[in-house]
């Protein structure tokens, strides 16, 4: 009696291992590897041949050809069962562990490769979202101690997103669409809250026949700060372009095309930006100045200039240029800074024309007039005076004015001429 039991149970536990053969390769997909049919077959005829061993304890069944305890049951069950079953799973085996020990080998050089990436890399479950995996370097930017605070729990739950709509629009629904997902701009936290700015990237692949879900994030906040601070520093530049008061002009180097200019210069001279794209220093110039422009130009001599400058309306006025090198988007400019002096020059040849009219004046006036300093010496005598009195300079230029005056009236004079002096220095 305990010979059928355990007989029965060794049936059920062959055909327990078949039924479960047969469930593992349809669902993951083993039916289609090398050697499995064998071994599918070699489970099969083994549980053939239990079944055939367990029925020679119902004599009954004798009079059945290869059932019950006869010469042909005992055949199908020790050389077509056993014998057969056995060589057909050493078969499958055979074909097949090969490549179970190829994929092993893989996987432990995928892992090393996996742990020793510089990229942040997270290995999820497809179907629950949940994390199976995590390498150093996604442990280092997550700001956690172990991996094994990551996994079991998925980005969402590790409050890693800073933005769930983002997430679900731009990475769950490519993935489940196109199963990958490239180098999509993201803005994450660490488990301590800080900022973090990467380029996400993942694909649903299969590891050990199960889909997962492979991530890698660079991070670039450095990179995206210093881009940042860039922006600031070129609105603070552009701030200031725009609004110093006088135009200002880039040019390039090797084209002398103009590449930028300021908020003056636009109002200033009448044309847009783009008009003065297509525009050279030279056209600003009128005709007559074009060859020192030019000389001064390929003589690279351009540090300090005055010249004249001509708006799109006709208008003519007198520049002051300063140019210096200057570095435009990486290109080799030049940057000149343009100051209209044209009401300077003007104020400078009035002022020129007073001098020339006062000393026409004052050498020609037929009375004696003579400039002091604040010591009352005589700087400077009319020629008029000197000529009618035949006076050489040196005779009275140096002295004191009270040579001229008569010694009776020096005193008063000189009272004068001290209070005319403090009332100026007051």
């Amino acid at each position: 009696m305990i010979d059928i039991i355990l007989e029965a149970i060794r049936v059920v536990v062959v055909c327990a291992i078949f039924v479960i053969i047969l469930a593992a390769g349809k669902k993951k997909g083993l039916s289609r590897e090398s050697g499995w049919g064998y071994i599918r077959g070699g489970f099969a005829l083994l549980l053939f041949g239990v079944v055939i061993d367990f029925s020679d304890n119902f004599e009954q069944l004798n009079s059945f050809l290869i059932v019950g305890d006869t010469i042909y049951q005992a055949f199908f069950e020790k050389v077509v069962g056993y014998l057969g079953g056995f060589v057909l799973i050493a078969i499958g085996f055979c074909s097949w562990l090969p490549k179970i020990l190829s994929v092993s080998e893989s996987q432990q050089k995928f892992e090393k490769v996996f742990e020793s990436a510089p990229a942040p890399m997270i290995i999820s479950d497809a179907e629950t979202l949940k994390l199976v995996d995590v390498n150093k370097a996604a442990i280092s930017l997550y700001e956690v101690d172990s991996k094994f605070e990551m996994i079991g729990k998925s980005l969402t739950e590790l409050s890693f997103y800073q933005d769930l709509e983002e997430k679900d629009k731009y990475i769950v629904t490519p993935l489940l669409e196109k199963g990958f997902v490239r180098n999509l701009e993201i803005r994450a936290r660490s488990a301590k809250g800080n900022p973090i700015h990467g380029l996400f990237s993942a694909e649903v692949v299969h590891l050990n026949q199960k889909p997962m879900i492979l991530s890698s994030l660079i991070d670039i906040s450095e990179r995206k700060n210093a881009e940042e601070q860039i922006k600031i520093s070129e609105s603070l530049y552009r701030t200031l372009f725009n609004h110093i008061a006088d135009p200002i002009f880039i040019f390039d180097k090797s084209t002398l095309k103009f590449l930028d200019v300021n908020q003056t210069a636009l109002e200033r001279y009448g044309y847009s930006l783009d008009e003065f794209r297509t525009m050279t220093p030279h056209q600003l110039h009128p005709s007559e100045e074009l060859e020192k422009v030019n000389e001064n130009i390929v003589s690279e001599d351009i540090t300090y200039h005055e010249y004249s400058h001509v708006t799109r309306r006709g208008e003519i006025f007198i520049v002051e240029i300063h140019t210096t090198d200057f570095k435009y988007d990486g290109q080799d400019a030049w940057i000149s800074i343009v100051r209209d002096i044209t009401d300077r020059r003007k104020s400078e040849q009035a002022l020129r024309q007073n001098e020339e009219n006062y000393r026409r004046l004052f050498e020609n006036v037929p009375d004696l007039y003579f400039e002091l300093d604040a010591n009352a010496v005589v700087t400077s005598i009319n020629e008029s005076f000197l000529k009618d009195y035949a006076y050489e300079p040196s005779d009275k230029i140096g002295h004191s004015f009270t040579n001229f005056i008569h010694p009776d009236d020096v005193e008063t004079i000189m009272q004068g001429f001290l209070e005319s002096m403090a009332d100026h220095v007051d």
